[in-house]
């Protein structure tokens, strides 16, 4: 909870640093269910729980022109997105001993981080819709430590470097209410699993091929000039799948180390305020 506050206290500083005419920070919490799967398994592992969360969303327009790169009809925009999500989850599968055996535990720390920077243009359709096509690049950190829990738990450290490619379609009723609609695939350029179960320290596997959704339906309420309210229901997942081998080598032994194919699923809402 020290880290997520900390965060808060350094988006509350961005936005006065940020924040113009021209463009809208986005500062909110976030809270939802999280579920990691690897369903292929003998024995599926399952690891579950509630996140909570902050994050800030800087969008910018006639992101050309500010650069001068143009000078009139410019709908050009970009995002710089930060993200925080940190909470408890459950562990539910097995371990790898001979035989393996089923593993329960509650409590194991959970957290991750994410970055993303978008860049697009916007068009009117019939001056009723606004239509936000983009592209970009994103990356994400997650950490499971279930060492706190028992000895047969161990460390592990996910990183997924990705393209996000989406549209928005937005709606304005009027000058105080607002309805966005936003899609979003995510192409996986690499990912990297680091699992801390080795004697001599974390064994990497290369995560090459996998992809991920995201949906939400943002409202947005104006309530003065300079601030309004939002609030967002969520849905984010990732497919990734089998990575490469690695091997433990010991005395009289070659043990294959491999990530298998995984699903992580997220349902939520966002809530806060723009400026």
């Amino acid at each position: 909870m020290k880290k997520l506050f900390l965060l808060i206290a350094v988006l509350c500083i961005s936005v006065s640093a940020f924040a113009s005419e021209a463009n809208r920070i986005y500062l909110a919490f976030e809270g939802g269910n999280y579920s990691y799967r690897e369903p292929h398994m003998d024995t599926p592992i399952h690891i579950y729980g509630h996140k909570i969360g902050a994050s800030l969303e800087w969008v910018g327009r006639s992101i050309l022109s500010a650069t001068g790169l143009k000078e009139a009809d410019d709908n050009s925009f970009a995002t710089f997105e930060l993200r925080y999500m940190n909470g408890k989850t459950n562990y539910d599968g097995f371990l790898s001993t001979t035989p393996p055996t089923t593993h329960e535990t509650t409590g194991e720390i959970d957290w991750y981080a994410e970055g993303r920077i978008t860049f697009g243009q916007t068009y009117d359709i019939g001056h009723q819709f606004e239509l936000w096509p983009y592209m970009g690049f994103g990356y994400r950190y997650l950490v499971n430590d279930g060492t706190n829990v028992d000895d047969a738990s161990y460390k592990r450290v996910s990183q997924y470097w990705y393209v996000p490619i989406g549209v928005k379609l937005g709606k304005k009723f009027n000058d105080k209410f607002s309805l966005t609609l936003a899609g979003e695939f995510d192409w996986l350029m690499v990912g990297q699993q680091s699992s801390d179960i080795s004697t001599e320290g974390y064994v990497d596997n290369c995560q090459p091929e996998g992809w991920g959704v995201r949906f939400g339906l943002k409202a947005e309420i104006q309530m003065s000039e300079s601030i309004g309210f939002f609030l967002e229901p969520y849905y984010r997942m990732w497919k990734i799948q089998n990575s490469t081998n690695e091997y433990l080598l010991g005395p009289g032994y070659i043990i294959a180390v491999w990530e298998p194919f995984n699903v992580t699923k997220e349902a939520g809402i966002r809530a806060g305020f723009y400026f």
